[in-house]
């Protein structure tokens, strides 16, 4: 059987300096699909980082991921997949005005400790 999805943010509380893990509230959740809710923003606690798994699925930003990432602030948004598999494979991008930057290969790179993080290139696209 294959495990659910998962969520997680990160929030960063500019008065502190302090990074914070929030498990999100989950509307529902299988084995193929996650819905939750995302952390509100005040100005203690800035939802910055917004991660989700695709359990044994390869990681990819689905058409709700595309949607949900339209409507929310700047962020970092990743997902992690083939998590029964012993290199996993996970895709990130830089959202937010107006841009949307692909650092999947950079991710992947550290992840998998290969020399490319330091010399990967980095890709915006305008998705206005």
């Amino acid at each position: 059987m294959s495990p659910l999805e998962h969520a997680a943010w990160l929030t960063y509380d500019p008065v502190e300096g302090a990074v914070g893990y929030v498990e999100p509230e989950i509307i529902s959740r299988s084995e193929g699909h996650i819905k939750y809710h995302r952390p509100d923003a005040t100005p203690r606690c800035l939802p910055v980082v917004d991660a989700h798994s695709h359990g044994i699925l390869p990681a990819f930003f689905s058409g709700t991921d595309e949607r949900d990432d339209r409507t929310d602030d700047a962020k970092l948004a990743f997902v992690v997949g083939n998590l029964d598999k012993a290199e996993v494979t996970v895709t990130m991008r830089f959202i937010g005005f107006g841009l949307s930057l692909d650092l999947s290969e950079w991710a992947a790179s550290i992840l998998h400790n290969d020399p490319i993080a330091n010399n990967s290139e980095m890709r915006a696209k305008n998705d206005h």
